[in-house]
């Protein structure tokens, strides 16, 4: 179940407790478009692009919910890069470092 707020970012339960922002009616994560912005440089209109299920709109409204909440978010993709490392690890999966 979500939860949606004004800007159009939703919320997903997360197994194990907290809430993932997504873009709503969607379940592309908020931190999934900020990492192919910040760290893939695409523009907007790339993502859109990659993802036009998405409304060109809906990507800018993640990218502002990221931006006010880049702590956050930025933790969050932190967390996910360990457990796919541990994953990687455990199951003698190549990952870089």
């Amino acid at each position: 179940m979500s939860t949606v707020v004004s800007s159009g970012i939703a919320f997903l339960n997360r197994p194990g407790g907290g809430k993932k922002a997504v873009i709503a009616g969607s379940r592309i994560r908020v931190s999934q478009i900020a990492i192919e912005h910040e760290r893939l440089g695409m523009t907007p209109e790339d993502i859109h692009a990659a993802h036009p299920h998405i409304k060109l709109y809906q990507i800018f409204d993640s990218l502002a919910y990221y931006f006010r909440h880049k702590d956050e978010i930025d933790g969050e993709i932190e967390d996910d890069e360990k457990m796919v490392k541990r994953f990687a690890k455990k199951y003698k999966i190549a990952y870089p470092a």
